[in-house]
């Protein structure tokens, strides 16, 4: 499941709109909208790649976002 208030926090922390994300990513606008709002749970791993990318994000944050089930994200949280 993605998590999307740690999406909508790295596009707030990089002044990123969704019109931008898209931009940059290559991903159509509508379905970055379904991610940013919960109403899509999941997704490709090419558009999760596509907007890691253009959000810049490092492995860590890429896999809490989009590939860290609930207890991972828990442990790694809890870690640091």
């Amino acid at each position: 499941m993605i998590d999307t208030q740690l999406l909508r926090k790295e596009m707030e922390d990089k002044n990123m709109n969704i019109s931008r994300l898209s931009e940059l990513s290559g991903v159509d606008k509508s379905a970055i909208s379904r991610l940013v709002n919960g109403e899509s749970k999941t997704c490709t791993v090419e558009t999760a790649q596509n907007i890691s990318n253009a959000l810049k994000l490092n492995h860590t944050k890429r896999g809490l976002i989009f590939f860290a089930n609930q207890g991972a994200k828990k442990q790694l949280t809890n870690s640091n």
